[in-house]
């Protein structure tokens, strides 16, 4: 069957439940290199499945396949537990590139400026301009991250060990992209607002904090929807920017949606 991969797909993937272990096919060059790419460059932090054996010349892998639990059967207490994961595994994957100074810093207003000259994003602009003008100016390392988390790309077994798969947007996004894309994604898609709560009543301070501080920066309380138009940018310049001109406009009414919800909802945090 197709692999879930981009929005083009032509992977093959061959199931082999008896021996538990899943080929790939690849089509594109490209996917293949960035499939080993991203293994070699992830596993010490995230747990994946294992490659067993790869074909350069025929582009094939075969990967251990993962006996999990299903999303629909996971209870409250197992969702906690992978985002627990998730933060943790995270943290320590931010001391890493912090050590190894595999980072860029860079601002909103520069994001702003490179996207200027795209018209679906001027409207989105207009719309949005009291909070885009009043950023604060804070500097975010950009690094390698996944850039497509979402509950249903992390296998989460009765052992509780937390697979995170599906590396094909993994890009240079800012520091807490991923965990923003995972609460936009259950907030928009799913109707499920509990991590956007989460976020802006302070349960996952500490997170930022942390990781924050791992660059040497500091956590202010009240710059949290920066940090978040921070990561809309990130996402328009990333994936959006190259996308069709009625990706665009969706994505962007999209995130208006979003954002006009946030302030009103969150206007007294």
């Amino acid at each position: 069957m197709p692999a879930n991969n981009n929005d083009v797909n032509k992977d093959i993937r061959i199931f082999d439940f008896s021996n538990k272990k899943v080929l790939t096919i690849y089509a594109e060059a490209e996917n293949f290199k960035k499939k080993l790419s991203t293994y070699d460059n992830f596993k010490k932090f995230f747990l994946m499945p294992k490659i067993l054996w790869f074909d350069n010349d025929n582009m094939l892998i075969i990967e251990e396949l993962i006996d999990y639990m299903p999303k629909i059967d996971w209870k409250k207490e197992d969702s906690s537990y992978v985002v627990n994961v998730i933060i943790n595994n995270y943290l320590d994957y931010f001391k890493a590139v912090q050590s190894k100074e595999k980072f860029i810093i860079k601002t909103s207003e520069s994001m702003i400026e490179n996207l200027s000259t795209d018209i679906n994003f001027l409207d989105f602009y207009k719309r949005n301009k009291f909070y885009l003008n009043g950023l604060s100016g804070t500097s975010l390392p950009y690094l390698s991250l996944h850039g497509d988390m979402w509950f249903y790309n992390i296998l989460y077994t009765k052992e509780k060990n937390c697979y995170f798969i599906d590396w094909e947007h993994s890009n240079q996004y800012m520091l807490f992209y991923d965990f923003f894309w995972f609460m936009q994604y259950e907030a928009t898609y799913n109707q499920d607002f509990t991590y956007i709560d989460n976020y802006f009543t302070g349960v996952y301070d500490n997170f930022l904090k942390e990781g924050l501080e791992i660059f040497n920066l500091s956590f202010n309380k009240q710059d949290k929807l920066d940090y978040f138009i921070a990561f809309v940018l990130n996402v328009f310049s990333t994936r959006i920017i190259k996308s069709d001109e009625n990706t665009k406009k969706s994505t962007y009414n999209q995130f208006s949606n979003l954002l006009e919800m946030i302030k009103e909802k969150y206007k007294n945090i």
